[in-house]
């Protein structure tokens, strides 16, 4: 019988395959929780201050992860 993964883990897992572009940048990105299927996540190293993050990674990453999980209701990037 397969192992059953709970949302936290298949969210986990997907952000781990996308780390590698943003680490070849010295940034990453992190899964900070989920909650009522909104999923938090929050940019560390270099993506803090990159002006693509909110042009267009957070975005494409948003719509990554809301069409691969339709669970998803939301994806808020809290990094400040």
């Amino acid at each position: 019988m397969g192992e059953v993964l709970s949302k936290e883990q298949m969210v986990k897992e997907f952000i781990e395959s996308v780390k590698p572009a943003l680490l070849r940048h010295e940034g990453d990105v992190r899964l900070e929780k989920i909650d009522n299927n909104v999923v938090y996540l929050k940019f560390i190293g270099s993506c803090v201050d990159c002006d693509v993050r909110p042009q267009a990674m957070f975005p494409m990453l948003k719509m990554m992860l809301m069409n691969k999980f339709p669970w998803v209701k939301d994806v808020v990037d809290l990094t400040v």
